[in-house]
């Protein structure tokens, strides 16, 4: 409840009469800030991104080569950080980026100010302020993918990219090929030419330069294995003579600078394999290739030569002089996806010369510094925003009161309106988490569906969770049978990852198979709740994969419903509707309704075209609902017995809100930012908002008597927004 500051020497007990007397719809000023419901205090909220959840997906690290306590990490959602201070502290350093997703980093070893970073789609972005602010380069292919950024250790006027190209289809739309290649810059990476005379169609990842002979590189390629030049790039070879024919799908390369052996990193569960003379042979470390191990990175200790470093989907592993018959053993991180390593080389090192600083950036959980050389890490993410935000939830009785699912790392709870939060995982054994709703009357009784692990339920608040899971079992469904590799594949990564590129959602099918085996076991993929408004025990709970499940006791256990196969995206519940008041989004099919019985679903899919995925439902008052789905807005002002296409054609809508005050206002959640109707949806436009530099938005949440609301985005956190 808003009471505002000058009222603030008025006796307690008046303002407790206040504040229940004052009507919703004062709560918001003329400027559109909000000011919560405690009667006391005043609480304005500048519109943007939300303090204290930190961590996410962090793609790379690199460190300033002149000054150690400068770090850059690049996030996969909200574009380039920096820390002046070891990582202790972190800043966005995003203004004029072209995409918040970014692969690479790399410092000029002979000007720190001047850095290159890839950014994803568009090639590479350079700075010459530090970061501060970014600029396009001219040269690359349009829509490529920069996969690494080497400098010439000696000119740094010369640098290296590889990338991938758009993958060319045919007219049935199979993949005929994959193109990409190596670029090369004469004048610090303003302007780039290609050198690919010899390569292949396909995507170069990596691009190493012989430290010895800056002359020889060498390419990690994605089908065709490891190429080589002589000649600074103008001309390659192919140097896979001794590799097996299924061993080719190369991601990192790096060379000893003593020795100048060959390191190469595999995929497909092939460990890594060393030269001794410049790629003629190939050795594989048997090890690390029994060990199924999916290597992302290999890393040479430039101060240590015989130590070698893979980042894997599995964690950091440790190579001591690489041979056929060495053990390579996990140090750290185990069970987490590394995507890079950095060693501080300029840094301490241990007495027989080991590099002791070590940074690593992981899938979902940020960034992490050793000190001692990998024996153990610490989190270092405070400052870093990149958490993907598919759910939220503000307790309605006290909007100070929110909680937010971080895909892969749970539930985030704050109860001081967003300036801190701390995680509520106890007992949440699956911490992919696709929607948390709380009962109807209640406010501490919470229900999250999950993404392998069904219902977990929590009657105090998320302080505790348990599952509640009888009757959800897939092996005790009694009907059509769902396999393991079959609940994981009928999962859509895409709606959390649609600009990711390919390689990357092939990890994380890799990271769930490898980190998560178990969760692919037992319970279903639960996606959305609703609740009889007239008996909350009453409910459903759509899932991705079989169908609508149903309660009667609260959610203690669950039976099958007679639509037990498909997708359900989400579900709303009209009683105002008529007979058939649950309604829920699907895949293919649009729209199903149903009765109190919650057995039989209906179609209701007059004006759909085609078979179209519902991926939200809102409803705007009796009988007016919109349904955000992959090719746009539909609209019905019958209950659903007829939908039109109101606007944004083949927008991919993830969510839609209703203005709370002015039924005529509605927003739409999409991939390319936020859009905005001011007439009940009979037309649309972007809405703009400077700050947000993630524009891929899963989910919007109402903040209860205010016009304000939540955003939720792919990668890019979680932001409070005033219009």
């Amino acid at each position: 409840m808003k009471i505002k500051s000058k009222f603030l020497y008025i006796p307690v007990v008046f303002l407790l009469i206040l504040s229940v007397t004052i009507k919703p719809s004062e709560m918001a000023d003329a400027q559109g800030s909000y000011n919560f419901y405690l009667p006391i205090i005043r609480h304005d909220r500048n519109p943007g991104e939300i303090n204290g959840m930190y961590g996410g997906t962090v793609e790379c690290v690199a460190i300033d080569p002149n000054n150690s306590d400068i770090l850059y990490a690049g996030s996969w959602g909200n574009g380039i950080y920096k820390s002046y201070d070891g990582g202790v502290n972190w800043a966005k350093m995003s203004s004029n980026l072209q995409s918040p997703y970014i692969y690479d980093i790399a410092v000029d070893p002979h000007n720190s100010q001047h850095i290159l970073v890839s950014v994803y789609e568009h090639g590479v972005n350079q700075s010459f302020d530090g970061g501060r602010t970014w600029e396009s380069t001219a040269g690359l292919p349009n829509g490529s993918v920069v996969y690494s950024i080497e400098f010439h250790p000696h000119t740094p006027s010369i640098v290296f990219v590889g990338l991938r190209e758009p993958t060319v289809f045919d007219q049935s739309g199979n993949a005929l090929y994959w193109p990409g290649g190596v670029f090369k810059s004469f004048n610090g990476g303003s302007s780039w030419v290609r050198k690919s005379n010899g390569l292949p169609n396909d995507y170069v990842y990596d691009v190493g330069i012989d430290p010895n002979n800056p002359n020889i590189l060498y390419t990690a390629m994605h089908n065709t294995g490891v190429f080589k030049s002589y000649d600074g790039g103008e001309v390659w070879y192919s140097k896979n003579e001794t590799l097996p024919a299924d061993d080719i799908d190369i991601r990192s390369v790096d060379i000893n600078p003593t020795n100048s052996n060959v390191y190469i990193a595999h995929w497909d569960g092939d460990g890594f394999s060393y030269s001794t003379n410049g790629g003629d042979n190939w050795v594989r470390v048997a090890s690390t290739d029994t060990a199924n191990l999916y290597v992302y990175e290999v890393l040479v200790d430039k101060n240590h030569p015989s130590t070698v470093y893979l980042a894997s989907v599995n964690g950091i592993y440790l190579c001591e002089n690489p041979s056929a018959a060495s053990t390579c053993s996990l140090i750290n991180h185990g069970g987490k996806f590394v995507f890079d390593v950095a060693l501080d080389v300029n840094g301490q090192k241990t007495e027989t010369g080991l590099t002791k600083g070590m940074y690593t950036g992981l899938q979902y959980l940020g960034m992490y510094k050793s000190s001692n050389s990998g024996s153990t890490f610490a989190e270092i993410n405070k400052g870093i925003h990149v958490n993907i935000i598919n759910s939220l939830l503000v307790d309605r009785n006290n909007p100070s009161v929110q909680y937010a699912s971080a895909y892969g790392r749970g539930i985030y709870k704050s109860v001081d309106n967003g300036l801190n939060w701390f995680s509520i995982n106890n007992g949440l054994t699956d911490l992919f988490v696709n929607v948390i709703k709380s009962r109807p009357g209640g406010t501490t009784v919470l229900y999250a569906g999950t993404q392998s692990k069904g219902v977990f339920i929590s009657s105090d608040g998320g302080a505790s969770w348990y599952q509640s899971n009888s009757g959800l079992e897939i092996s005790s469904l009694g009907e059509a049978p769902i396999l393991p590799d079959e609940d994981i594949s009928d999962f859509d990564d895409s709606f959390y990852y649609d600009w990711m590129d390919p390689v990357d959602r092939e990890s994380l099918q890799i990271l769930e198979e490898h980190q998560n085996s178990d969760r692919a076991a037992s319970y279903l993929n639960v996606t959305t709740f609703s609740f009889d408004p007239s008996n909350p025990s009453k409910m459903i709970a759509g899932t991705n994969g079989a169908g609508v499940k149903l309660s009667d006791n609260a959610g203690a256990s669950w039976k099958p419903s007679y639509y037990w196969s498909g997708n359900v995206y989400d579900s709303i519940v009209d009683p105002f509707a008529g007979d058939e008041f649950y309604f829920v989004g699907i895949n293919d099919y649009s729209i199903r309704v149903s009765d109190s019985s919650r057995l039989e679903w209906n179609p209701k899919n007059s004006g759909f075209h085609g078979f179209v995925d519902v991926f939200s439902l809102t409803k705007a008052s009796d009988g007016v609902y919109y349904a955000g789905t992959e090719i746009g807005i539909y609209k019905t002002s019958d209950a659903g017995e007829n939908w039109t296409l109101v606007g944004l054609n083949n927008i991919k809508v993830s969510d839609i809100l209703v203005d709370i005050s002015d039924r005529n206002i509605v927003w739409a959640a999409t991939q390319y930012g936020l859009y905005r109707s001011t007439n009940a949806g009979a037309s649309w436009g972007p809405y703009s908002i400077d700050w947000l530099v993630n524009k891929d938005i899963l989910t919007l949440e109402q903040i209860p008597g205010s016009r304000s609301f939540y955003i939720g985005t792919n990668g890019g956190n979680f932001y409070y927004f005033s219009p």
